[in-house]
């Protein structure tokens, strides 16, 4: 944002990627570059919780590298939708085999071992002054959502 000069821009983010939109928000508080005019926060990690399950897995060494090489792709994204999916109804083979087929990508694997193994607590430092944003702000949430309780979106709302 600072490098570019961007202005009248808007941010959104989706679960990690909604607490990195409050993040930035917060980081360009303190200096002189505008923050972004709207956000839109869908299910974000807005405070630390417990990660879940998958997350966890690819942060235990040698775990990934197993995972990866001895199951196919289709069954760990059939896996981890239906871990995240409230209704399993909606873990159809079309969204298995779309899921899949990111998987299967070249680096999709070591870029998702990398982003999980840098999950920190530090990561939700700035939760103490989400009250500082003055930016137009939608928040929308899950009411069934598996990783993130609602509990945490009504607090992220006030």
């Amino acid at each position: 944002v600072r490098e570019l000069g961007l202005h009248d821009y808007a941010l959104a983010g989706h679960s990690f990627g909604g607490g990195v939109a409050l993040n930035v928000t917060v980081d360009l508080l303190k200096g002189t570059t505008r923050g972004p005019s709207a956000l839109l926060l869908l299910d974000a990690a807005a405070y630390e919780t417990k990660l879940p399950f998958f997350i966890r897995a690819l942060k235990i060494a040698l775990l990934p590298k197993l995972l990866f090489a001895l199951a196919p792709s289709d069954l760990l994204a059939r896996y981890t939708l239906n871990r995240l999916y409230f209704d399993r109804n909606k873990v159809t083979d079309e969204k298995v085999q779309r899921y899949s087929f990111f998987m299967s990508m070249p680096g999709n694997n070591d870029a998702l071992v990398r982003t999980a193994r840098q999950i920190s607590p530090q990561d939700w430092q700035h939760a103490g002054r989400y009250k500082e944003i003055r930016t137009p702000t939608l928040v929308l949430w899950g009411r069934q959502d598996t990783v993130l309780a609602l509990e945490q979106g009504a607090r992220l709302s006030k």
